[in-house]
């Protein structure tokens, strides 16, 4: 890695979602990734909800939800195991991709519960 960086956090207290992007933007910045999201599990243990997205799609991802089980991010959550995602997906006929659109540019992902 080699690189160091110091945040400094103060007036932060109590906002969830401006430490959630912080730690995000970080995250992305050392994986050189294009953009992220954190998911949150709901109080009844049933579905993630986006709380925090960087990248081109963040305002369309705020307050998605992802069923436990379903997809990329319920998998992982429902394993709880990382789910390592390799080359284009057609998400036409994957189910862990079902009702999500190509996105062109998305060669990789990850998921980490």
């Amino acid at each position: 890695m080699g690189k160091t960086e110091v945040i400094t956090v103060e007036g932060l207290e109590g906002n969830r979602k401006k430490i959630l992007v912080m730690c995000l933007t970080c995250a992305c910045d050392v994986l050189e990734t294009d953009g992220g999201s954190v998911m949150l599990l709901d109080e009844d243990g049933k579905n993630l909800t986006v709380s925090a997205a960087v990248g081109a799609n963040r305002q369309n991802a705020i307050g998605q939800k992802v069923a436990v089980g379903q997809r990329v991010s319920g998998k992982a959550a429902a394993t709880r195991q990382p789910v390592l995602v390799q080359g284009k997906v057609d998400v036409e006929k994957d189910e862990a991709f079902k009702n999500m659109r190509q996105y062109e540019k998305i060669n990789s992902g990850l998921s980490v519960p």
